[in-house]
């Protein structure tokens, strides 16, 4: 189900926080249906022993991968694109994804 729910996911940058909770809750909830866990057992708790990253945390490692193939790709048409401009005071969605303060 995680690539369903992470699909396009590195341009997710200027998406509301209301959208990923959506996506963490239906993580939760499909993980929680996987292991039959009872309704007092933490979600956190519940990642923790099955190894399951966030969604946030998956769509940050995604989005660092994406850029970094961007920015070593040999396509003659991807390198003629100019450089990305990155500065504190333009929130981009770049920044935004791969900045680990990424909510």
């Amino acid at each position: 189900m995680k690539p369903l729910l992470t699909y396009a996911s590195p341009v997710w940058g200027h998406a509301a926080k209301t959208n990923i909770n959506l996506l963490e809750t239906a993580q939760n909830l499909i993980i929680r249906q996987i292991c039959n866990a009872h309704w007092y057992m933490r979600n956190k708790d519940l990642r923790i022993a099955c190894n399951i990253p966030t969604i946030r945390q998956t769509i940050r490692k995604l989005a660092i991968n994406f850029f970094n193939n961007i920015d070593d790709s040999d396509n003659a048409s991807i390198n003629e694109i100019s450089p990305y401009f990155s500065h504190f005071s333009v929130k981009r969605p770049r920044d935004n994804l791969v900045n680990p303060d990424f909510n």
